[in-house]
């Protein structure tokens, strides 16, 4: 049964509205509340038309200069054909740790660093849209510390690697110079392929080191117990003594040199042809950004910046402007005829 909640009457006729109790209930994928605050939205954007308009143009403005200050980005990339683990001086699990440790390796402070100072990009920075330039001459342009700061932070954000199955490595790169951005893929080659070098013919070398190291002492320590027996390098060990025990170990830790010296000689050799250069970076000639993109992105964060203005208008105000704000409460309106004293 309906209770009364609100009322009001007077002469010359009046509404009388009450508020009811609704036992009704959305369907869960209504679009209905949605419509509803697309309508209150639209409603506040009429009623605060001037102020709706000036938000709109001072935003637009606004992010359309700081848009419009960055100079286009240019993209390339270089592919890295992955061969997996069977091939030269290959050992298991090599591939797939270069491939989870490639965006790590391409992006490491060292390697960024390298492509700023080796490259030079801020001996030769990129020439700015006229926002660009009058921004720096308003705030100063960055230089010294600053500037490889803000360098490294857009190589960051400009630089990914990424891997696809098992097959490949791309390295891709957005950056404001074509010319530059193939010189960046580049050399983030040369560093992957120098760190897989050290990571994975590094310990072989380390080891024909070691191995190099023995034998050395064992045909010394041959060549002391000879000197002791009065036996010339010709001269046979007699079987048993201390001397065929010495040749026997001498001649073992030669054996293993050789056969490391061949497996260091494969790491070398094989770590290029396991991560080969199959796609180079090519040179970009168009920009990747749109202007039409630019412009929709300036109104479409405007109008959001406009109709948020607004509808924040018209919150502490607490008024109902529309039914669906009572009924969202479970109560609904009901409208009576005017009455009439007469």
């Amino acid at each position: 049964m309906p209770r009364a909640g609100a009322s009001g009457s007077g002469r010359g006729g009046t509404d009388v509205i009450r508020l009811a109790e609704t036992e009704e209930e959305e369907s869960l994928f209504s679009v209905e509340p949605a419509r509803r605050w697309v309508g209150y939205v639209l409603a506040a954007a009429k009623r605060h038309l001037l102020v709706f308009l000036l938000v709109f143009a001072v935003a637009g403005g606004l992010i359309g200069m700081f848009l419009a200050a960055s100079p286009p980005l240019y993209q390339t990339a270089a592919t890295i054909l992955l061969t997996g683990d069977e091939g030269l001086g290959a050992t298991d699990g090599s591939t797939n740790a270069a491939r989870q440790q490639a965006a790590e390796i391409v992006l490491r402070r060292e390697s960024i660093d390298r492509y700023i100072d080796e490259l030079e990009l801020a001996e030769n920075p990129v020439e700015k849209p006229f926002f660009g330039r009058l921004q720096e001459q308003i705030f100063g342009a960055p230089v010294g510390e600053e500037l490889d700061d803000q360098l490294r932070d857009q190589l960051r954000l400009g630089m990914f690697a990424t891997s696809s199955g098992d097959a490949s490595i791309v390295i891709t790169v957005l950056w404001p110079d074509p010319d530059q951005a193939v010189a960046i893929a580049n050399m983030a080659y040369d560093v992957f392929i120098e760190d897989r070098l050290r990571v994975e013919v590094e310990p072989r070398e380390r080891q024909v080191e070691i191995l190099t190291s023995r034998v050395v002492q064992a045909s010394t320590n041959a060549e002391n117990i000879r000197e002791r027996l009065n036996l010339s390098p010709d001269d046979g060990a007699p079987l048993g003594s201390a001397l065929e025990t010495a040749v026997e170990t001498e001649q073992e830790l030669i054996s293993e040199l050789n056969t490391a010296e061949v497996a260091l000689e494969e790491a070398r050799a094989g770590v290029p042809l396991r991560y080969q250069l199959s796609g180079a970076p090519e040179l970009p000639r168009v920009p990747l950004s749109n202007p039409l993109v630019f412009y929709v992105a300036t109104v479409f964060a405007a109008a959001i910046m406009a109709f948020g203005a607004t509808f924040w208008l018209e919150r502490p105000k607490g008024r109902v402007m529309a039914p669906w704000q009572i009924e969202r409460y479970g109560r609904t309106i009901v409208t009576t005829a005017p009455i009439d004293e007469g």
